[in-house]
C-alpha cells in the first residue's frame, strides 16, 4: 500500500516555525500535528509501504523546509509535494519565480511535484486557469513531474482548460475536489468532476475526506461512480493523516480496504499502490 496523501508537521517551532495559527477551519496541526518519524511508525503498524507527503499549506504556506528534511530522513519511503506562490495575482512575477523554484527542487531535494493550492471560497474559479501560470505547468511538463490540484468542484471547469492544455502534465486533484455530498446525490455532486474523465492526464485521489462519511451507501456510490468514470488506474487513496484526526491511522488504512470491496483484485491494487506508484516510481519498491 502507498498512502497519496499525508502531512507532516515538525514539533520544532523555533527551527520550523507556524506560518499561521488561526485558520477558518482550525488550526489542526497545533494539536493533532505528527512528524515524519511518528508518521513512519503508523506506516509501520498498518503495513503501508510508502508515502506522499504533501506539503501543509495551512501549518507552513510556502516554507518547504520540514517538508524537505523530513523526505530526507527517509527517502526511500516517501516523495515530497511542495507549495509554492503561484498566484500572479499576488505577484505577477510569482508563476516564473516559483517555475524556477521548482526546478531547482526538483534537482536538489527529494521533491516530486507541486502543489497548486488554488481554492477559491468565493463561488469563482480563482486563479487555477489563468494563463500567466504557464511557467509552472512547462516546468512540470518538462521535468516529467504531477501537478496536484486543489480547488473546490466550482472550479473543475477552469482545471479542464489548464489539464487540456498541457496534456503532458499528470493532474492529480486532491479530495476529489471536495464534492457537495451534503445536499446533493452523488450523480450530481460529482458530475463536475466526472466530466474531466474524457482528459486522459487527470487521476483523482479519494481520500479520508469522503471514506469517513457515516452513511456507508453515499461512500459506495461514490467509488463506484468513479471507478466507472476514471477506472482504478487512475485513482489513488490517500488518508489525509493527520488532518484527518477523528480516528487511529489504522483504521483511515481500514477504510481505504473497505472501499475496495466491489473491485478487482487488480482495480484494488492499482488503488492502495499501484496509481501511486506509477505516478511517483521511486515509491514503487517502497517497503
Amino acid at each position: 500500500m502507498i498512502d497519496a496523501h499525508t502531512h507532516v508537521v515538525s514539533h520544532d517551532r523555533q527551527d520550523y516555525p507556524l506560518a499561521v495559527t488561526d485558520l477558518p477551519n482550525g488550526a489542526w496541526f497545533l494539536d493533532h500535528g505528527c512528524d515524519i518519524d511518528g508518521l513512519i511508525d503508523e506506516l509501520d503498524g498498518a503495513g503501508v509501504g510508502g508515502v506522499v507527503l504533501v506539503q501543509s499549506s495551512g501549518a507552513y504556506s510556502t516554507d518547504n523546509r520540514y517538508l524537505i528534511d523530513a523526505q530526507r530522513r527517509h527517502p526511500d519511503r516517501t516523495v515530497a509535494i511542495c507549495t509554492l506562490d503561484v498566484d500572479p495575482s499576488n505577484d505577477r512575477e510569482a508563476p516564473a519565480i516559483a517555475a524556477t523554484r521548482l526546478g531547482e527542487l526538483y534537482a536538489t531535494t527529494g521533491v516530486r511535484g507541486t502543489r497548486l493550492f488554488a481554492l477559491d471560497f468565493s463561488g469563482a474559479e480563482g486563479w487555477i486557469a489563468d494563463l500567466r501560470t504557464a511557467p509552472v505547468w512547462e516546468t512540470l511538463a518538462a521535468l516529467g513531474l504531477p501537478a496536484v490540484v486543489t480547488v473546490f468542484a466550482h472550479q473543475l471547469g477552469a482545471l479542464a482548460t489548464m489539464a487540456a492544455r498541457f496534456p503532458a502534465v499528470t493532474v492529480c486533484i486532491d479530495h476529489i475536489a471536495f464534492p457537495d455530498l451534503d445536499r446533493l446525490a452523488p450523480v450530481d455532486a460529482l458530475a463536475p468532476l466526472v466530466e474531466l474523465a474524457a482528459l486522459d492526464n487527470v487521476i483523482i485521489k479519494v481520500t479520508s475526506h469522503l471514506l469517513a462519511l457515516p452513511s456507508s451507501a453515499v461512500v459506495d456510490a461514490v467509488v463506484d461512480i468513479l471507478r466507472r468514470s476514471f477506472g482504478a488506474e487512475r485513482m489513488m487513496w490517500g488518508s489525509d493523516y493527520p488532518q484527518h484526526h477523528d480516528r487511529p491511522y489504522a483504521e483511515l488504512v481500514a477504510l481505504a480496504v473497505a472501499a475496495t470491496r466491489h473491485f478487482s483484485g487488480s482495480e484494488r491494487d492499482a488503488f492502495l499502490g499501484r496509481t501511486a506508484a506509477t505516478t511517483w516510481p521511486t515509491l514503487g519498491s517502497a517497503s
